[in-house]
């Protein structure tokens, strides 16, 4: 057997066995969320729309390649063990599908960050100077396996760089989340407000409290799996574990967007689904009923005011099984301000 074949095959052969179907699975939620995504918010901004729709057909390429790796390995080289060792092109291409994957998803986080951070740049552009370097290097691996020929040679001649690309994602994951969560929190103001259309009381900070749940569980995901496969790369670096375990990150990242915009819809407290939840808590202690207004009472420390939030009347509407038909007519509502001290915007 040649050196250049993997040191335990059948080691080598599971774990990218059960790392492609694992990624095939995840694919299988992020159809599913897709689904649900379209179905629920389909007056969303089309460039969230084409975002998703780009990071499906990204998805699709990147499992359909995985596959393709499957077959020609295992399949039409299942007596061939030293093919097993050497790099096939589907391979390449994975390693710039989870590039870019991982460029579009943090580069929307990026501007969530920009939104709710009023406009600082320098977070932002820290954030897609990070995203951009592990797509770049991506790249220069991707040329690197493809001039080597030999996965074992990969190791050694590329660990560095390998250690590079992936920190630097697993940097600009770790940097999202925290910025996130601290001005989400930032943004907690103590107000339950009530909507008279229909009548329902919403607590904003526990709004707040579910997107950082969210915001926290995703991005914990991502880095943890990112730090994962750089452990094994650097301990087990022949044996492709590490590579298996990579199939899985670009779904994560494509999963944990879905699931933030799909979560949305747990925090429409009055039942109005709309494409975005942005709120204006300017109270104003007895204002009154204006046109293109809805006046609501806001309980604060035990005294009743009045808040009155401009109102931003969209055509999406929603059915509640609970009513007829014939009651369930809301149009969506947006409250937006651009002056407001808290902005949760739809990305």
């Amino acid at each position: 057997m040649s050196s250049n074949a993997p040191s335990n095959i059948g080691v080598t052969d599971g774990a990218l066995l059960m790392g492609t179907f694992i990624a095939s699975v995840a694919f299988g939620i992020t159809l599913m969320q897709t689904y649900v995504y379209f179905t629920a918010f389909p007056n969303d901004p089309r460039l969230i729309h084409a975002t998703v729709w780009v990071l499906l057909i990204f998805d699709t390429g990147h499992i359909t390649l995985a596959w393709h790796m499957m077959y020609h390995w295992l399949i039409l080289n299942f007596d061939n063990p030293e093919a097993l060792g050497i790099v096939v092109w589907s391979l390449n291409i994975t390693v710039i599908l989870t590039g870019l994957i991982t460029l579009i998803v943090q580069s929307f986080y990026a501007r969530r960050v920009f939104i709710l951070s009023n406009r600082n740049w320098f977070l932002t552009i820290t954030i897609i100077i990070l995203a951009i370097v592990r797509l770049v290097v991506g790249i220069v691996n991707a040329v690197k396996f493809f001039q080597l020929k030999y996965i074992a040679l990969f190791p050694k001649a590329c660990g560095p760089i390998v250690g590079l690309s992936l920190g630097a994602g697993t940097a600009a994951d770790v940097l999202i989340t925290a910025s996130l969560v601290y001005l989400l929190r930032g943004h907690k103001t103590g107000f339950n407000v009530l909507i008279l259309i229909p009548i329902t009381r919403i607590s904003t900070d526990t709004i707040v409290n579910r997107i950082v749940f969210y915001t926290v569980n995703t991005g914990l995901l991502t880095s943890v799996v990112g730090i994962v496969v750089i452990i094994t790369f650097v301990s087990i670096p022949h044996d492709m574990i590490y590579f298996s375990i990579y199939l899985t990150l670009s779904k994560l990242y494509i999963n944990a967007l879905l699931a933030t915009l799909n979560a949305r819809r747990a925090t429409r407290g009055c039942g109005v689904e709309d494409s975005t939840l942005s709120m204006s808590l300017a109270a104003r202690v007895g204002g009154t009923h204006q046109s293109g207004q809805f006046s609501m009472n806001a309980m604060h420390g035990g005294k009743t005011d009045t808040i009155t939030p401009v109102v931003h009347v969209v055509t999406t509407t929603t059915t509640d099984s609970r009513y007829p038909p014939e009651d369930n007519k809301t149009d969506g509502c947006t409250f937006t301000d651009p002056e407001s001290s808290m902005y949760i915007p739809e990305v």
